[in-house]
């Protein structure tokens, strides 16, 4: 992202040096990785709460789906271990993706923490970024091991192609950027809606909807799945899983050539929101 939308820098870029530049971003995203995990992992009720929580919600998935297979062999292609498979690694490709991003920076315009956030030398993109990576980190060893330990015990066939693990990461890694950029927009949004628990709402229901989050895609209605197809959303949960499951994914080269297209697009949108939110924005107190 641009410089000279969000954040500040000390001193030229003629005396740093742009090797200098980097180590101090590559220095500052590490350390506040780090910080990010060990912040949350210090309140251990908290932990323990989300834990129980995530451990409750997976089990009532798991009952859910036995009941409506109800001794059938398969449901819409799916045996019960491919589901409850479909079911733990959706929860747990869930613990990586920053979906908490938009709130944080829509409480940061709120409160009048986002000049604090810009007088900082580094961007307040990377800022956000690093706090999301670590928060993934975090999620995942808290919701998404025990989500898998969860896999063990419900389901004593592996059904996973371990062989398209390779593709499965590369594919997560386009749909974390795809997130990051979506939850960026809608906290931006929140500058000029005044009104970031609408956002949000929408745009977790639009996201469970279209993602595959609530149901597989294939249980939709064809003409749906279709129009779904022409959407980056659906490369959060059903592309990956299916991938590792070592199912056959129809059009995956339009999945995957709609997903970049969205992270341009939501690049392009951004920026200039951002751009002229900056420029009109005034922090009560300074």
């Amino acid at each position: 992202f641009g410089g000279k939308f969000y954040g500040c820098y000390q001193g030229s870029p003629e005396r740093r040096g742009e090797g200098g530049m980097l180590k101090k971003n590559l220095g500052y995203f590490a350390l506040n990785t780090w910080l990010t995990v060990r912040t949350r992992a210090t309140y251990r009720s908290a932990t323990a709460l989300k834990l129980i929580v995530n451990l409750f919600v997976t089990i009532l998935y798991i009952y859910l789906w036995r009941a409506v297979y109800g001794g059938k062999e398969t449901v819409g292609g799916f045996t019960l271990p491919d589901m409850l498979a479909y079911i733990l690694l959706m929860r747990v490709f869930q613990s990586l993706y920053p979906l908490s991003v938009s709130d944080s920076l829509g409480e940061f315009i709120k409160n009048g923490e986002i000049a604090v956030a810009l007088l900082r030398p580094v961007r307040v993109e990377l800022q956000f970024l690093s706090a999301a990576v670590g928060g993934a980190i975090y999620d995942f060893c808290f919701c998404g091991l025990p989500s898998l330990l969860m896999f063990l015990l419900f389901v004593p066939v592996s059904p996973f192609c371990f062989a398209a693990l390779p593709k499965v990461i590369a594919w997560l890694f386009g749909s974390f950027v795809f997130v990051f950029l979506l939850e960026l927009t809608v906290g931006t949004l929140g500058y000029y809606t005044n009104n970031l628990w609408g956002l949000g709402v929408f745009k977790g229901t639009v996201v469970s909807f279209l993602s595959g989050e609530l149901l597989p895609l294939h249980f939709y209605p064809a003409r749906l799945l279709s129009l779904f197809g022409w959407l980056p959303f659906a490369s959060m949960y059903y592309v990956p899983v299916l991938l590792f499951l070592g199912k056959t994914v129809d059009g995956l080269s339009t999945y995957s050539v709609v997903l970049w297209i969205g992270n341009l697009l939501l690049v392009a949108i951004y920026l200039p929101l951002s751009k002229r939110m900056i420029r009109h924005i005034t922090v009560q107190g300074g």
